[in-house]
């Protein structure tokens, strides 16, 4: 997601989700597949909930709870280490 500064200077400014996956079949294809960098898709619902600190404060926690999961392709970084493990042969 892009934010603008008050300077009007835009950035790209990444944002992580917590993303739980139930389904027995595609929580063990996603374990096997998904690495970090992945490019996936993941549709599902927004489940919101609270926890407590170590101090006694209270946090909103938000977490997509996975329907499917759908494999989008490498990243170019992914794509580069493939192919420099193809060279090594």
């Amino acid at each position: 997601a892009n934010y603008r500064y008050e300077t009007g200077e835009v950035q790209q400014r990444t944002q992580w989700h917590r993303i739980s996956v139930f389904k027995p079949f595609l929580r063990n294809t996603v374990h096997q597949h998904m690495r970090k960098g992945s490019r996936v898709l993941v549709q599902g619902r927004l489940v919101y909930g609270e926890v407590t600190d170590a101090k006694g404060v209270g946090h909103i926690t938000s977490t997509v709870v996975a329907d499917e999961v759908v494999f989008l392709g490498r990243s170019a970084k992914e794509e580069k280490r493939r192919e420099r493990d193809r060279c090594k042969f």
